[in-house]
């Protein structure tokens, strides 16, 4: 039991006889308390102040042998020296090769000092603008092409598309949307839209503020929806207008894609064998009675709809 506990008392004297030492650029300023393991096994753990003014927590087994020396700034000054030295000619982009070279609006001057980040280390060149500014820049940035000037070219680019700070403006949305599901084959809806032929006239197409002069000047109020008089043509001034949800959900297709009947608002009664016809109007399902032939279904279907005065499309729109 005496010797157990004299070993004990050694070890801890020895722990605390490091502090004011010095282990590379780390001088040992006062012991911290220990850090535990998943498994349980501890560690000894100590304040250290680095050469360069940074304080440090280093491992006493780090330490002891060697595995730290500094806060990190040995380590990045090493790399640097490196990254500057001669073996830089090793490498796949020497830097002799690079200087001169054209990267859209940058032109390479020099290789600048990399940025290191723990074991990360990413090269740079500092680069001249033809806009006169100079940068430093990324090496695989140039080589992939995501830097091709000091910000200038994104700038006016960002000048160009928002020259008219109408981007928060509700009909901002508006013009997007009608864009996307006519031009973009992911978007949600581009089946029923740009898959069928659907198209933005060339106008409103690269000019948002042309869309809005239109829309302010026929009749665009908040909470109104933008429609095309024909189903079957594109965005133009001619074709559209702003109408109210409901005038906008009953100016459809005459018929769906999944239309079986050939006309619009009748379906097939099983149980009496017969034609029915039904209408939507202000959120209602309006039944009209049942048929023998589709076409008397579809005659009561566009008789109705005249009588409501409704902008559902007629399966008989010449008579």
């Amino acid at each position: 039991m005496t010797k157990n506990h004299n070993t004990k008392q050694k070890k801890k004297r020895q722990a605390k006889d490091i502090i004011g030492q010095r282990f590379g650029r780390l001088i040992v300023v006062e012991e911290l308390p220990r850090v535990f393991s998943p498994k349980g096994t501890s560690c000894r753990m100590f304040k250290c102040l680095c050469d360069c003014g940074k304080y440090h927590t280093a491992r006493h087994t780090n330490l002891s042998s060697g595995g730290t020396k500094s806060c990190g700034c040995l380590h990045r000054e090493i790399v640097i020296e490196m990254m500057t030295g001669p073996n830089l000619k090793t490498r796949k982009y020497k830097t002799e090769e690079l200087i001169g070279v054209r990267f859209g609006k940058l032109v390479v001057l020099e290789e600048a000092a990399p940025n290191v980040n723990g074991r990360n280390i990413r090269r740079h060149l500092l680069c001249r603008c033809d806009c006169g500014e100079t940068k430093s820049v990324r090496l695989e940035s140039l080589i992939v092409g995501t830097s091709r000037s000091c910000g200038c070219l994104s700038m006016a680019a960002l000048e160009q598309r928002t020259t008219h700070d109408l981007c928060k403006h509700k009909l901002y949305r508006v013009w997007i949307g009608l864009k996307s599901r006519c031009l973009n084959p992911d978007a949600h809806g581009y089946q029923d839209y740009g898959g069928r032929g659907i198209s933005v006239c060339s106008g409103w197409k690269d000019d948002f503020k042309l869309f809005y002069d239109w829309a302010m000047a026929n009749g665009y109020e908040h909470g109104l929806w933008i429609d095309r008089r024909d189903n079957e043509r594109g965005y133009a001034p001619d074709n559209c207008r702003f109408v109210t949800p409901m005038v906008s959900c009953q100016n459809t297709r005459l018929l769906r894609p999944r239309n079986t009947t050939g006309y619009r608002g009748i379906y097939w009664v099983k149980r009496k064998e017969r034609w029915a016809s039904r209408v939507g109007y202000q959120n209602k399902s309006i039944y009209l009675g049942s048929y023998k032939t589709k076409e008397e279904a579809a005659h009561a279907y566009d008789a109705k709809v005249v009588e409501l005065g409704s902008e559902h499309p007629l399966n008989f729109p010449a008579e």
